[in-house]
């Protein structure tokens, strides 16, 4: 297959002026572009794009970092199961049981690791995907420092509690309810700061905040910091930092598909997941840990929920590598 004939089967692929390399099944690529981009037909990017080539992106990364056909495959149709009404039953049917078991997984990555070791940690969890629950708590392995605990209320009202969580198939799943509001709780049991992202539904939950960098216009922050020894509550999107604001935050409400904080920004990829990146962080360059030095129809979406009050503060901090990547499943 020739760099033409690549770009003809996968729009966007060879953008950059680089065609499908040779070591991979083209054949297969392209059963699963078709497959995806059937499958995703009508759905749009926040950019205003066809969805799939979200999942080309995907697919070149995986690529790039010289994984194999099967998982590169799998990067082409990785939300068609979560988005659109396409079985993990009709893509073993299609595909084979290799592709229809990797799933989105939660992965610990080795800092002190070679690209290729770091690489290596996303492949075998993306094909063998693992997690570890343990009542509320929810790690990548039982002896990771950082973990996540997914608290609810059933109403605005209500005391908010500790929900469950179960490992499906090596995905945590905690089961939330449409109306029911929740707050996410990440715990960093290391021995130097963490910054953490958190996206729900695939939106950054600064999103919507109104605290805007002057000149780019983008939200002036992108992470939650976490203490040593400590944890952080993440109540809701973030609106601003301001203490004189009671409304500095709207709480996350589990809400009808179509109508949640994803939908009114016209993206369709990732509903139903909370993502949460780990990564190790320093305000001064000697405080930079020594593993650094040298070293990503009845379904339901998130909202809107009534705003609360939550106290804030913008900090500066270097940010190295991701070291902990944990999502929770939702809504089914």
């Amino acid at each position: 297959m020739t760099a033409i004939e690549s770009h003809a089967v996968i729009p966007g692929w060879n953008d950059n002026g680089q065609p499908l390399p040779d070591r991979l099944d083209h054949d297969l690529l392209a059963r699963a572009y078709k497959f995806s981009e059937t499958a995703h037909l009508g759905q749009k990017r926040l950019s205003g794009e066809n969805f799939v080539s979200h999942c080309v992106e995907v697919a070149k990364i995986l690529a790039d970092l010289q994984l194999d056909s099967v998982t590169v495959a799998s990067g082409l149709i990785h939300d068609v199961v979560e988005d659109t009404n396409i079985s993990v039953v009709e893509i073993e049917t299609q595909f084979g049981r290799e592709i229809a078991e990797i799933v989105a997984a939660t992965v610990h990555l080795p800092v002190l690791g070679t690209k290729q070791q770091r690489n290596e940690a996303i492949q075998e969890r993306l094909a063998d995907p693992k997690v570890f629950c343990n009542g509320a708590m929810i790690k990548s392995h039982a002896d990771s420092p950082y973990g996540v605990e997914v608290l609810v209320r059933p109403a605005a009202d209500a005391p908010t509690m500790s929900r469950p969580a179960k490992d499906e198939m090596g995905q945590a799943f905690v089961d939330i309810k449409r109306d029911e509001i929740y707050e996410l709780k990440l715990h960093n049991d290391g021995p130097f700061e963490v910054a953490v992202t958190v996206s729900v539904d695939g939106i950054d939950v600064f999103t919507y905040s109104d605290d805007r960098d002057e000149k780019t216009g983008r939200p002036k922050y992108s992470y939650y910091i976490i203490p040593p020894k400590g944890s952080v509550e993440v109540k809701g999107w973030h609106k601003t930092n301001d203490p004189q604001r009671a409304d500095n935050v709207l709480s996350f409400l589990v809400t009808e598909y179509g109508k949640g904080a994803a939908s009114a920004r016209g993206a369709t990829g990732k509903i139903g997941v909370i993502t949460v990146a780990y990564a190790a962080c320093w305000e001064k360059e000697e405080q930079k840990p020594e593993d650094e030095k040298g070293a990503r129809d009845s379904r339901n979406e998130t909202g809107f929920g009534p705003p609360v009050k939550q106290d804030l503060v913008g900090l500066k901090r270097h940010i190295g590598a991701v070291r902990e990547v944990i999502s929770v499943r939702y809504t089914r």
